[in-house]
């Protein structure tokens, strides 16, 4: 019996945070795993995305493809703008090993890139009719047919797309677009839907900014000597007052880093 590994990203669609993994099941019913994750799910509910990166009978494979986009994307340090783990993904997915480029995937022997999978995105791996019908476009259980009316801010430009084809057209990240239908982000590139026959408001809370379950409310004690100043405000605060970067504010607080712009944190 043939064994196929699975590479997929899974993305909370109330809270927006993402996990890398690999199965042998069926990535769409199974849910994943984590110290992190898990407990994120039981209290947020399993209401996800499932993105199919890669399917192979190589374990290896996998587990070298797992490692090269733990890389890319820094899944164990990478941050929103509120300093929010963008990742639920404590170490590598796999460990360790060396990292390949683009090329030697697009390259390897036995390996075919198809485009128009769940979401647009790529899907790299073994020919599999059977999970490639299953998983790809509209015949994805997950599809969405609806056509969107969408409304550029400034341009007021007006057109009619389904949200893949609008995410192909204008090379959008999905999981931005799919928080924007949701709720959960008022604007995407400058896009926002203003009416389609089949639309409905999602009825789910705004989870940005404040609202967000994972926004740092603490107010920090903090002291520039550059420019001889003392302060109490949250990192937020800091960050918007004084046009700083939020990821080395971040690092600033977290320990990674002494100071930032002369800004540092008095503990």
């Amino acid at each position: 019996m043939t064994i196929y590994h699975h590479l997929y990203v899974k993305t909370h669609k109330i809270t927006g945070l993402k996990y890398l993994g690999q199965t042998k099941r069926d990535p769409i019913e199974y849910r994943g795993s984590g110290k992190y994750w898990v407990p994120h799910l039981e209290q947020n509910g399993n209401d996800v995305d499932t993105n199919i990166l890669a399917i192979s009978t190589s374990k290896q494979e996998i587990n070298n493809l797992g490692r090269y986009y733990s890389t890319i994307w820094n899944i164990t340090t990478a941050m929103d703008d509120y300093g929010n783990k963008i990742w639920a993904n404590e170490i590598p997915e796999t460990g360790g090993g060396g990292s390949f480029g683009e090329n030697h995937y697009m390259k390897k022997k036995g390996y075919i890139e198809t485009r128009g999978g769940i979401n647009g995105s790529i899907s790299r791996g073994i020919s599999r009719p059977s999970v490639k019908e299953k998983l790809s476009g509209k015949n994805h259980h997950s599809f969405d047919s609806t056509i969107y009316q969408w409304r550029h801010e400034i341009t007021k430009e007006v057109i009619k797309l389904t949200r893949q084809e609008f995410i192909q057209k204008f090379n959008c990240n999905p999981g931005n677009v799919c928080e924007h239908i949701t709720g959960c982000r008022r604007i995407v590139n400058g896009w926002q839907i203003v009416d389609s026959k089949n639309y409905r408001p999602s009825k789910k809370p705004d989870q940005s900014g404040t609202k967000n379950s994972r926004y740092d409310h603490t107010v920090y004690h903090w002291r520039n000597n550059e420019l001889n100043i003392e302060c109490h405000m949250t990192r937020y605060d800091l960050i918007d007052k004084f046009k700083l970067h939020s990821g080395r504010i971040c690092y600033v607080v977290s320990g990674k880093q002494a100071a930032h712009k002369g800004w540092t944190l008095i503990r």
